[in-house]
């Protein structure tokens, strides 16, 4: 992944890692920072920049998973639609 060409997706995947991480921390019943990730998760759930980072991140990895498929050397188009349901 070349950052300068595509810095979105750089900084929508780094947005997808850091939300993992609250939710794990934040689902574990006594982890040591579960309250706190629970409050950031509520805090920046109410920005809509967020939101939309996070379709970003979604559409981001939709394109690299259809890209991987379609860059085969016998590629049938006919079955993009039902890959994309998967």
């Amino acid at each position: 992944m070349d950052s300068r060409t595509k810095p979105w997706r750089r900084a929508c995947l780094k947005l997808e890692n850091l939300f993992d991480a609250l939710v794990e921390e934040a689902s574990t019943p006594g982890a040591m920072y579960e309250k706190v990730a629970g409050d950031n998760i509520r805090t920046l759930a109410s920005y809509d920049a967020i939101m939309v980072c996070g379709l970003m991140a979604d559409l981001a990895e939709e394109h690299k998973r259809t890209k991987n498929i379609t860059d085969q050397e016998e590629f049938d188009a006919a079955a993009l639609p039902a890959f994309l349901l998967v």
